[in-house]
């Protein structure tokens, strides 16, 4: 495929741009930037070729210039920002009787819509930015430290920045806006050295900022502890921002965070909570992996991404538990819309890749799930002391400039004496992952182990042998193949007893599939015994795919009366999602659907409806509601992750893993679909305080035949839409319903007031939601709705548009007759949105079709 930017034709500009002095005027209809560009050759030149706003611009030079030598370049723009295209500076929603709001969002190269301006990563700079709006703001910021603050002449302000760090153009923010402020500080426990740090809310909502300011405080000396780092400036702000394409964006000094994860107060639903949980600590280690090392090209953002995300998973396990936590990390690597599911469409696969249509191509599942794995692969193939020392010498040699894909491959194989590119390559280079497929048997004494794979990759197999609910032994052994005819293995060992069975590749040690060659009674006893959590799901799982349902049931029966069980655990052993663990099972979109309200009716016919109402009782309902107080004071969540008692007692960690549970009880209730279960479901809303209670209740009546459902939704709704998670959260209600009129409910809602296209946080909730519906997604009527909101979106933000292809990706898997109907809809889509016009989602509809 031809690419917009080749990863080979990326080298360093011709001149190094080494500070910019920088002037913003911000105005109602407009943005005026002025600036001076101080340069230094590289090689000898007459002009200077700048990118501005998705061309080259050159401007002649007053003379020659030879490598080496020093030379400036005045240029200036006029930008009229919208809330459509948000990248460069754009609007954002502004506080009612304010001026108009401005947020800027410069990655990947969005800086050049402010600036002509080299907008390269490479181009690491100082700045001096001044900042100019009306007085009424309470903010205009920028990076670095405040110099000068005046009032100016026409009821305006006048406020200068200067960045005294080298940055890179793609790390730059310039926002004005009005804001409140809640500040505090944190202090280094070695150097006594402290930070100021700011969290910068819209009006109204400071109590919304107590708690992720506390999660900042803790997360900035966590990540001193984990990676020595130290945060070189005065201050740390983190800003709210309604519209964005993304979660967060780590602006040198400041990050900015959409607003419905940037606060937590009682609207904010227990997955939005965990991801916020997530993303204050991955933004600020931003600021070590990012800005301190920063990628060289865009090719390289998985060096940014990847080791932040692990920095990220980290403080999560610590916070939530590793377990709980590890769990949804892989069932988001196998979900629709993740790594696995990317690969196999190929659409990407490659965490470095050849070539891109646009740079946000690689703010994907590969980059931010894959690329995480493949260093946890890394560490267990070179080992945990080896790999935290190699990353030591990574940031100390590359600090304050760019590194590349091929610096840290030499710099992991000087440290670990291995090479590096040999034993990852394979995961970084190239499209898919590897399958394993392990066998074992016990015979006189002797355990015999046979493994293999049909590509070629090193894989770290772990393995442990469970007898009794015990772990005997276990170890990892390296599955190497320098092709894939050598990638089959088979060793024994003395053995005296037999396992029961064999628990492997615990906690998903390597990145990809392990397909376990088990027998019913075996994965039966993996899903009583095993100790390791994630397994026991596992197990269960694949008893489903093998269509052993009378086992399957009557273990579902065993774990739902098991009182001993760890609550998050047991969620996940109760959940009946509708896909497989198989990989070609899972393409069965329509049959997943229909066996998972089977297997879901079955289940609560087995238990009984009166059963599941007595565990969904009033004795259960204080600690799944205790959490629903904790936002007045502290969570109570220790940095330790123990979780101090919040009310009642309780800790909102195990709160969070109560809801998980009391949801799999509803959705048993509303699959009973009688009377008496709809009653239960509406007794559970009604003494229900906590928004995810309540938004559990709500989508298990919705998805049931209870005749009163709309009524209760839109009544439910009018109080939901009063806040922005509310909103959120009510159109994925909305969305969610299975019943075939959603289709109408959605276009009542597109025109609801207050509903936007170009509200990201409000098109995704609806459009994704809807996606995401299975039940109706597959149905004529709802391929048409996706052929024909693929092509309005992508009119609003490509971006976005490119979500509602993830049920689709791996369309050749499909049934005949659906994978040719949904071939030639995508082909039509394709035809309407050209790759010259639409070079994101044109390029990954090529790539989905070619």
């Amino acid at each position: 495929m031809d690419y917009v930017f080749k990863r080979a034709e990326f080298k360093r500009p011709p001149a190094q741009l080494e500070h910019v002095d920088l002037k913003l005027s911000f105005y109602e209809d407009r943005v005026e930037a002025a600036g001076t560009l101080h340069c230094r050759a590289r090689e000898p030149m007459r002009e200077l070729a700048l990118d501005c706003d998705g061309k080259k611009v050159v401007y002649p030079l007053d003379r020659a210039y030879a490598p080496g030598e020093s030379f400036t370049v005045a240029v200036e723009h006029v930008s009229h920002p919208d809330d459509r295209r948000l990248e460069g500076i754009y609007r954002d929603v502004t506080p009612p009787g304010r001026p108009q709001q401005y947020m800027s969002q410069c990655q990947q190269y969005g800086f050049q819509r402010i600036l002509p301006i080299i907008d390269d990563c490479t181009a690491k700079c100082t700045f001096r930015t001044v900042l100019e709006g009306d007085a009424r703001y309470t903010h205009l910021i920028s990076n670095g430290d405040v110099v000068e603050k005046t009032e100016i002449d026409g009821g305006r302000q006048r406020v200068v920045y200067e960045m005294r760090r080298p940055m890179a153009p793609y790390l730059f923010l310039a926002c004005a806006g009005t804001w409140e402020v809640l500040a505090d500080e944190v202090e280094y426990p070695d150097t006594h050295r402290k930070v100021k740090l700011e969290y910068l809310v819209p009006p109204g909502h400071l109590d919304g900022a107590r708690e992720p300011m506390r999660i900042l405080k803790e997360s900035v000396l966590f990540q001193h502890e984990v990676t020595g780092y130290e945060y070189p400036f005065e201050v740390y702000r983190t800003i709210c921002m309604e519209k964005s394409l993304y979660g967060g964006m780590e602006n040198t000094g400041n990050t900015t965070i959409i607003t419905e994860a940037a606060l937590i107060d009682d609207t904010i639903p227990d997955r939005r909570l965990v991801y916020a949980y997530g993303v204050i600590p991955h933004e600020y280690e931003h600021n070590h992996c990012g800005s301190g090392v920063t990628m060289e090209t865009v090719f390289d953002m998985w060096l940014n991404e990847a080791y932040t995300v692990n920095v990220e998973r980290a403080y999560l396990a610590r916070v939530f538990g590793a377990d709980y936590m590890r769990r949804g990390e892989i069932a988001s690597l196998r979900g629709t819309g993740g790594a696995f599911a990317e690969e196999e469409a190929g659409m990407a696969g490659a965490v470095v890749r050849e070539g891109v249509n646009d740079p946000d191509e690689v703010v994907d599942a590969i980059t931010y799930d894959k690329a995480p794995e493949v260093l946890n692969t890394l560490r267990a193939l070179i080992g945990a002391d080896v790999y935290d020392a190699a990353w030591r010498e990574y940031f100390r040699r590359f600090a304050g400039g760019n590194a590349n894909t091929d610096d840290f491959l030499a710099v992991f194989s000087e440290v670990s004496g291995r090479d590096v590119r040999a034993l990852i390559g394979p995961y970084l280079f190239s499209v898919g992952f590897p399958t394993v497929h392990a066998a074992w048997d016990w015979k006189d004494g002797r355990m015999i182990v046979r493994l293999s794979q049909d590509r070629a990759f090193t894989v770290p197999v772990t393995w442990t042998a469970v007898k009794d609910g015990k772990d005997l032994c276990g170890g990892v052994f390296t599955l190497e193949a320098a092709d894939a005819s050598m990638a089959r293995t088979e060793f024994s060992a003395p053995f005296p007893v037999k396992p029961d069975f064999i628990s492997w590749n615990r906690g998903g040690a390597f990145y990809g599939m392990l397909v376990p060659s088990a027998t019913e009674e075996q994965l039966a006893s993996q899903v009583r015994t095993d100790p390791d959590g994630g397994n026991r799901v596992e197990a269960l799982g694949l008893l489903r795919d093998k269509n052993c349902v009378e086992t399957w049931l009557a273990l579902y029966k065993e774990i739902f009366a098991d009182q001993s069980l760890d609550l998050g655990l047991k969620s996940a052993l109760l959940a009946i999602p509708a896909d497989s663990i198989d990989r070609y099972r899972r393409a069965r979109v329509r049959e997943n659907v229909q066996e998972m309200r089977t297997l879901r009716r079955a289940a609560a016919q087995a238990i009984g409806v009166g059963k599941i109402c007595g565990a969904l009782g009033e004795r259960a309902l204080p600690l799944g509601e205790a959490a629903s107080r904790r936002f007045t004071g502290t969570t109570g969540i220790s940095p330790v992750g123990k979780g101090s008692p919040g009310a009642m007692g309780v800790s909102p960690v195990a709160a969070i893993k109560r809801r998980a549970y009391e949801s799999c009880l509803l959705d048993l209730l509303a699959a009973a679909n009688v009377p008496e279960s709809w009653a239960a479901i509406r007794a559970y809303l009604a003494r229900a305080t906590n928004i995810t209670a309540r938004l559990n209740a709500l989508r298990a009546l919705v998805a049931s035949d209870d005749p009163e459902r709309k009524e209760t939704l839109e009544k439910a709704g009018a109080e939901l839409r009063k806040s922005l998670n509310g909103y959120i959260s009510y159109l994925g209600l909305v969305a969610g319903d299975p019943h075939a009129d959603v289709f109408d409910a959605v276009a009542r809602e597109e025109k609801r007031e207050g509903w936007s296209i170009t509200h990201p946080g409000l098109s995704r909730a609806l459009y994704c939601g809807l996606a995401a519906n299975g039940d109706q997604l597959w149905t004529p009527r709802g391929l048409a709705w996706l052929e024909a909101t693929l092509v309005t979106y992508a009119e609003v933000s490509e971006y976005n548009a490119i979500r509602l292809l993830a049920p689709v990706a791996v369309w050749r898997r499909f049934e005949p007759g659906l994978r040719a109907e949904v071939k030639g809809r995508l082909e039509r889509v394709a035809a309407k949105l050209p790759r010259d016009r639409y070079a994101f989602i044109g390029g990954k509809l090529a790539g989905l079709l070619a």
